[in-house]
């Protein structure tokens, strides 16, 4: 549902919302199984926005910009998907509505309502307190 930046800044967040100080980017990506290059460019990213600050050198590393309780997940889900998040029509008409809906309208809309009350609802505090560890997910090759 969510873009590989987001799924990784998830992530990245909860493991920093369990953290008392700073935590180093290596640390951070063996914690979140997130690859180095790919965290460094989502931390960037989350520290211009202001869910973020790092600190370089010794002693220095990623921490939260604010508590993790005030960190709202419809607010970095809005800055990082984009503000139409869940609101464009799945069947990609630009004229979908309740007057005009496609084939997936009444449905998508039930779950897009849940989808954005469950991210307006909960906080990265919500998210560290249910957080379980990365794991690698083996892709299926494909049969030939």
């Amino acid at each position: 549902m969510f873009r590989s930046e987001t799924r990784h800044a998830l992530r990245a967040l909860a493991s920093l919302a369990d953290s008392d100080g700073p935590v180093p980017m290596t640390v951070l990506a063996k914690r979140t199984g997130t690859p180095g290059p790919m965290l460094s460019k989502v931390l960037h990213r989350l520290s211009l926005l202001g869910f973020v600050t790092g600190r370089t050198g010794r002693g220095g590393g990623y921490r939260l910009a604010h508590a993790a309780s005030e960190l709202r997940l419809s607010t970095l889900v809005a800055a990082l998907e984009g503000p139409g998040f869940g609101r464009e029509c799945l069947f990609g008409w630009a004229t979908c509505s309740e007057t005009q809906p496609c084939p997936l309208h009444e449905t998508w809309a039930r779950v897009r309502e849940g989808l954005l009350g469950f991210v307006d609802e909960r906080s990265v505090a919500d998210l560290a307190q249910g957080a379980a560890p990365a794991r690698r997910v083996r892709r299926r090759r494909a049969r030939r």
